[in-house]
């Protein structure tokens, strides 16, 4: 999860991708004036080609066996915009709104003529500053903070521009520059306000805190104060909120006013926004942000099944919306397309409470019948039990037909067209209920844990609709039979319980599910559907179930759910085993979490980037004299993977400045170049560096996975949201951070995913994945219990892959942590708060990238540091249970992204033995890099008179090892570096006029 990061769509020159949430230390550098902002990974523009370039396989090295596969080629059509007007003001300011291709041109003609090669953002600089007495902006440059560029599907290429005075941002003003596919200018439009007056020393009044403080004060004659806060059941967090400095903007210079924005959240449902005055603490503006707040009202429409149903809308300015505020359910029509930036969902709106749409009405009416059902029964409001927003679409389709299914995909609920699915409230609530499952047990969605997902989802469904049937209102009827699986050709015994693959229904998810419905079912048919729902419910609200859970364990978790409930002793806890007896589900297979491994054993470093170089220090080192750079080339920092090194320390997989793939042995440092398309963004070794995962710097949703012994079994994997009934939507907008398991075969990242809404904010959220490489199969991880908490930058441990580590943000409560997580259980331990920093005004997380040490006794992450002035590496100790920290965070020193690895011993053939027959080998000094000492292998195939000899990096002799006749054979020698500083090293071989050199690392 890389918040700075510029993401490009695949097809084109790299334009930059919105901002998601905050940015990062590019940022930071850009305010410093240390890095042009927008400065993606490759320069916009300097790509000429429409194409994603094919990715050539490199010929193996005989010792690294880097192999990368053939990419895939993309073509994107590019079709020209049409003519458009003049130029139009607006007119209060006299600024321009829109200008049209003509008066573009002439305008253009009276610029400052372009540097050969600009780009699309300095053409719309030099036409701004070319033209004052138009744009009526004094210094453009710094008034104008680039905001990204986007190219759409015909090519078009559109730069963004947000104003700034002083680095203030202007609140709401921005202007978007477009330009032809050819590059020509054709439209300017935009709203904002001409120069602003700046700052004066000393005008801010009223502090930070103050404003704070006062805003809230305004607030609670506002809005309702209620709930509890979002995060309470995450984490004990800080939920202060940041203020932030913005000026107003006004007709005029003098009619702007700087003041504090603060964002509050009353309760559950509502984000306030609130101005106080700078100067005089003044509440100039304050208002509701969050979308559908406006009149609840109640409506009446038929259903598809002609039922009449009655329901609350929104009214809005004027309009109704199916959104209700109080459930937090909102519909949006889909239309059967493709869902891009060129095709968002819409609101569903009347202009007089009158709703013709029958599918919307049943999806919408009967989400709310099952949230009512979960409110009054359980006392759960919504799936994550805190009204968190659910979108529903509607008439949805992945691929512009017909879609024949419904399901949820972690944030959102989708029905197709094929089947009329929302219609029938059973299928309805098993869908809401997959989020239920989502935001407590989180079951993972495979084998047995997924068909126990849909085993309770089924269950939840018939006590919502009170029948055995799944179904029964489709139009072919019922589905499936809770009670009697078999009807359906479902098995409800464990004798004919089926052991299928993970690409074979995800094991058989649909198709076991039946038996342990039918163990619930007939403990109702004993106990009752009431006492029985309450139980059920339960397990899922008291945890008693883990991810990996068998059916074993929900067998253990509602008999203990049932003892909660009605007692140890009761007639209801004793009718659970009867149960699942019945079905052949017994208490002997109950899920293990996965073992350990021992920590790799060897030399210890720490890999890192240092200006913009890789750099190698000793762990607990905290002098930068004692850094080592290994090679002399750039690496990119644009990503949170850009450098891997395999779990044997001797090979790292890297991504230079200019965005090529290299690898590096460290041992020999021999620097190879792989691939030089200078497309690729984030890289993952597996432990063994077999296999390679690659991510490029476009936004793509395409994840590469190489097999560097067999290129043949390359893929490129496309990545998707993975919901409920094996769906896939493909919102994926693209991966950053990449891990391996223990045993390569599966993959662990995070991933943004973005659905666009027409007129409205868009719906975005990360998420953590597993994937099965072989099946391509995605698995999400669920972190947290609330959508707007954001997880990502996750990584394994290195002697497990039941924990990670990963940062979690909640920018609207300004919390910033990085946190462990149990993948058993789901536990999430908080290890350190990272913070937030401003910088001219801007507030930005401070996130930690945070990595395991090799024995998982420490974490290592980044921090940005004013003692360092830049980015930092820190490291924090942990307990014995390898979540909980057991002391401060300890600053190493400057530095980012940090990798501490371990390094074996090498083995095998020495670097240059190719069978030629020479008169004396010198071999690979072991161990390489070495503190302080290290031995060196030579040998001769005759008795020779011989000089072995350490020069240092200049050329000057350091240490005579040898000096006179040796016998023929193996000899060793050993070079000790007590005396000598950090650096690279050259052991030299004389013998006659024979010569041969090794390079060396000394690393202290």
């Amino acid at each position: 999860m890389n918040l700075c990061r510029s993401r490009f769509p695949s097809g084109g020159p790299p334009p930059q991708a919105p901002l998601i949430l905050l940015r990062c230390f590019a940022m930071v550098l850009f305010l410093l004036g240390i890095l042009p902002f927008s400065t993606p990974a490759v320069t916009p523009g300097t790509k000429a080609s429409p194409f994603l370039a094919q990715h050539q396989a490199v010929p193996s090295a005989s010792e690294a066996g880097e192999n990368i596969a053939n990419a895939i080629r993309k073509a994107v059509a590019r079709p020209s915009a049409g003519p458009s007007p003049g130029i139009y003001r607006d007119d209060e300011t006299g600024v321009p709104i829109h200008i049209g291709r003509q008066k573009l041109e002439y305008l253009l003609r009276s610029a400052h003529k372009p540097a050969i090669g600009s780009t699309p953002l300095d053409t719309a600089l030099n036409l701004i500053e070319s033209h004052p007495e138009i744009f009526r902006l004094h210094d453009p440059r710094n008034e104008l903070l680039p905001a990204g560029e986007h190219r759409d599907s015909g090519g078009r290429v559109h730069v963004r521009f947000e104003q700034v005075r002083e680095g203030v941002p202007v609140l709401g003003c921005a202007m978007t520059m477009h330009f032809d596919a050819d590059g020509s200018m054709y439209a300017f439009t935009g709203r904002y306000i001409p120069t602003p007056a700046a700052l004066k020393p000393g005008e801010i009044k009223i502090s930070a805190e103050s404003a704070l403080r006062l805003a809230r004060e305004a607030l609670a004659e506002k809005a309702r104060i209620g709930d509890t806060e979002k995060l309470a059941r995450i984490l004990p967090v800080r939920t202060e909120p940041v203020p932030e400095l913005v000026i107003l903007p006004g007709t005029g210079p003098g009619e702007s006013r700087p003041a504090w924005k603060v964002e509050l959240r009353p309760n559950l449902r509502e984000r306030w926004l609130l101005f106080p005055d700078v100067r005089t603490g003044e509440i100039i503006e304050a208002w509701q942000a969050n979308p559908s707040q406006g009149t609840v009202v109640t409506a009446t429409a038929l259903d598809a099944l002609g039922q009449e149903r009655n329901f609350p809308v929104t009214l809005e300015s004027g309009t109704y919306y199916l959104a209700d505020p109080e459930s937090n359910i909102i519909a949006y029509d889909a239309g059967g397309r493709v869902i891009t930036s060129e095709s968002d969902v819409v609101l569903f709106s009347s202009q007089n409470n009158t709703w013709t749409d029958s599918i919307a009405v049943s999806a919408y009416a009967n989400l709310r019948a099952s949230y009512e059902y979960y409110l009054q029964e359980h006392g759960r409001a919504g799936v994550d039990g805190n009204r968190m927003q659910l979108p529903v679409l509607v008439h949805y389709s992945p691929d512009g037909s017909p879609y024949f299914n419904a399901f949820w995909a972690g944030e959102f609920m989708a029905f197709g067209d094929g089947r009329p699915y929302a219609q029938a409230l059973d299928v309805v609530a098993h869908e809401l209920t997959h989020g239920v499952v989502q935001y407590t047990v989180g079951l993972e969605y495979r084998f047995q844990s997924g068909a126990l997902s849909e085993a309770i989802c089924d269950l939840m469904a018939c006590y919502v609709d009170p029948d055995w049937l799944i179904g029964e209102d489709l139009p072919a009827g019922a589905i499936r039979n809770v009670l009697t699986p078999w009807d359906y050709g479902l098995p409800q015994t464990m004798e004919r319980y089926q052991f299928l693959s993970i690409d074979q229904d995800n094991g058989g998810v649909h198709i076991n599910m039946g038996i342990p419905s039918r163990a619930v079912a007939l403990l109702s048919e004993n106990i009752g559907r009431e006492k029985t729902a309450d139980i059920l419910y339960h397990v899922l609200d008291s945890r008693y179930l883990v991810p990996r859970a068998q059916f074993s364990d929900f067998r253990l978790a509602m008999t203990l759910a049932a003892a909660d409930l009605f007692g140890g002793d009761s007639a209801e806890a004793a009718a659970v085993a009867p149960a699942f007896e019945a079905v052949g589900i017994t208490t002997d297979d109950t899920s293990q979490p996965p073992g350990d491994v021992p920590p790799p054993e060897g030399g210890e470093w720490i890999a890192f980037i240092y200006n913009g170089r890789l750099a190698l220090s000793r762990p607990g080192n905290t002098d930068p004299e004692a850094f080592v750079f290994p090679i002399n080339t750039p690496v990119f920092t644009g990503s949170a993977s850009p450098v891997s090194i395999c779990r044997n320390g001797i090979r790292a997989i890297f991504v230079d400045a200019s965005n090529n793939l290299r690898s590096l042995e460290i041992a020999t440092l021999r620097e190879l170049l792989l691939d030089d398309s200078g497309v690729w963004s984030s890289v993952a070794l597996s432990c063994d560096g077999s296999r390679l995962a690659a991510t490029t710097i476009f936004a793509d949703s395409t994840l590469f996975v190489f097999d560097l012994d067999n290129p043949d079994e390359s893929k490129a994997i496309r990545l998707y949201t993975p919901g409920s009934e094996l769906s896939r939507s493909y919102y994926a907008m693209f991966a950053d951070a990449l891990d391996w398991n223990m045993d390569g075969t599966q993959i662990l990242f995070d991933q943004f995913n973005r659905i666009p809404v027409q007129n409205g904010n868009p719906i975005e959220f990360w998420n953590v994945n597993v994937m099965d490489v072989e099946s391509e199969t995605i698995v999400q991880v669920q972190l947290t219990t609330d959508r707007s908490v954001q997880t990502g930058n996750p990584s394994y441990a290195e002697t497990t892959d039941r924990l990670i580590v990963c940062d979690l943000l909640a920018p609207e409560f300004g919390y910033n942590a990085m946190v462990t997580v149990d993948l058993f259980n789901l536990q999430i331990t908080e290890l350190r708060q990272n913070g937030f920093i401003t910088v001219n005004g801007m507030t930005l997380a401070n996130l930690g990238v945070p990595r395991y040490a090799p024995d998982d006794r420490n974490v290592i992450f980044q921090q940005i540091s004013p003692e360092q002035n830049g980015v930092a590496v820190l490291t924090i100790p942990l307990q014995e249970n390898r979540m909980n920290p057991a002391g401060e965070a300890i600053l190493l020193h400057g530095g980012e992204l940090p990798r501490w690895f371990v390094q074996a011993e090498p083995t095998g053939v020495a670097e240059g033995d190719d069978g030629v027959p020479r008169a004396f080998r010198l071999g690979l000094n072991r161990p390489n890099p070495f503190n302080p000492s290290t031995l060196i292998p030579f040998s001769l195939s005759s008795p020779a008179h011989v000089v072995l000899e350490i020069i240092d990096i200049l050329g000057q002799r350091v240490a005579v090892l040898a000096d006179g006749e040796l016998p023929e054979g193996d000899h060793e020698a050993v070079f000790d570096g007590t005396r000598l500083g950090s650096g690279v090293y050259f052991s030299r071989l004389r013998a006659g006029s024979s010569v041969e050199s090794r390079k060396m690392l000394l690393l202290k």
